[in-house]
C-alpha cells in the first residue's frame, strides 16, 4: 500500500461567514509527486453561491495546475527556494491569498490498497459528493422558506410583517427582515440548512443563535421564531437533526424552534399577537 497527505480546495465567496464549496483536490504521493484535480465548471459556483463573480476562476486554476507541475519529480525540477518537504509546505508556496478567496483545507493522510487512479476517488469523496447539480434544482433560501411561512398566513397578517431592528444593552444591532409588532417585537428567522457540508451548517448555525441571543433580553421583544429548513442532500440529514437538537437546546427561553413540517404550528403562533381584523380572508 502506498501513503499519501492530501487537502482539499475550497471557495468562500465571504471569509466572514465561513461558507464554503469544495472545488479540488490536491494529493502527495510519499516520493514527492504531487497530483491536482478541480472542477473546471463554474456553474457550480453560481449555483451554490448568488451573485458570485467567476472573472479569473478558470484561469486561475490553469495557474495553479502549472504551479504544482513544478513539483513533479525529479527534485532538481523544483525551484531552490521553495520547500517541498511536505504538503503543506507546497501549498503555502502555491495557493497564496487571493481575490477569489480560494484556500485549502487542513493536510490529511491516506493510505491508497493498490487501486489506480487515486485522486479521482479522492475527487469523488471530496467534490463530486457535494456538487450542487445533485439537487436537481437550486439551493433553498431564507427568503424561499419565509414564503412558504407567507403562504401559511392570511392575506392581512401577512402584509403586517415588516423589518425591525433591535439593540442590545450594549449597542449591538441585530437585524431581522421578519417581523411584526403590536406592543412588543415578534420575530421570524428563516435558517435553510441546505447547505453542502456540515462545517457551512454549523456556522449558520451559530450565527442565528448568536444574532438572537445578543437582543434576547431587550424590552421590546416579545418573542423569537427560528424557522428550519432541512438540506435537500440525503447524506446531509444527519448533519441537519444535529443542528436542529442544538438550537432547541441553545435557544435562548423566549425563542421557539419550529422545522418546516411545522410551518402550520408557527403560523398560528404568530397570528396569535396579531387584532382579529388581520385573520380574516
Amino acid at each position: 500500500m502506498d501513503e499519501y497527505t492530501f487537502c482539499v480546495l475550497r471557495y468562500s465567496p465571504d471569509r466572514g461567514t465561513e461558507e464554503q464549496l469544495n472545488i479540488g483536490v490536491v494529493l502527495r504521493w510519499a516520493n514527492g509527486a504531487i497530483e491536482f484535480k478541480a472542477d473546471h465548471n463554474y456553474a457550480r459556483l453560481t449555483s451554490a453561491f448568488a451573485g458570485v463573480q467567476t472573472d479569473g476562476y478558470r484561469a486561475w486554476l490553469d495557474g495553479l495546475q502549472r504551479a504544482f507541475e513544478r513539483f513533479a519529480p525529479p527534485s532538481e525540477t523544483i525551484l531552490d527556494t521553495l520547500d517541498n518537504s511536505s504538503l503543506e509546505s507546497v501549498m503555502a508556496n502555491v495557493v497564496a491569498d487571493n481575490g477569489l478567496s480560494i484556500h485549502y483545507s487542513r493536510i490529511m493522510f491516506g493510505v491508497s490498497p493498490g487501486r489506480p487512479n487515486e485522486i479521482d476517488h479522492l475527487y469523488r469523496a471530496h467534490v463530486e459528493r457535494y456538487a450542487p447539480e445533485r439537487r436537481g434544482r437550486d439551493r433553498i433560501t431564507n427568503k424561499d422558506l419565509f414564503d412558504k411561512l407567507r403562504q401559511a398566513l392570511p392575506v392581512k397578517a401577512a402584509s403586517l410583517i415588516e423589518e425591525c431592528t433591535l439593540y442590545s444593552s450594549e449597542g449591538m444591532a441585530a437585524g431581522f427582515e421578519y417581523a411584526y409588532k403590536n406592543r412588543s417585537w415578534h420575530v421570524v428567522e428563516p435558517l435553510s440548512l441546505d447547505y453542502l457540508d456540515a462545517g457551512t451548517v454549523n456556522v449558520h448555525v451559530f450565527q442565528c443563535l448568536g444574532k438572537i441571543g445578543t437582543v434576547a433580553d431587550h424590552e421590546e421583544l416579545g418573542s423569537a421564531s427560528i424557522l428550519i429548513g432541512r438540506p435537500q442532500l440525503p447524506e446531509m440529514e444527519g448533519h441537519y437533526e444535529k443542528a436542529v437538537r442544538h438550537l432547541r437546546h441553545r435557544a435562548p427561553s423566549n425563542t421557539r424552534v419550529y422545522e418546516e413540517r411545522s410551518i402550520a404550528d408557527l403560523a398560528e403562533a404568530l397570528t396569535s399577537h396579531m387584532p382579529p381584523e388581520a385573520l380574516s380572508p
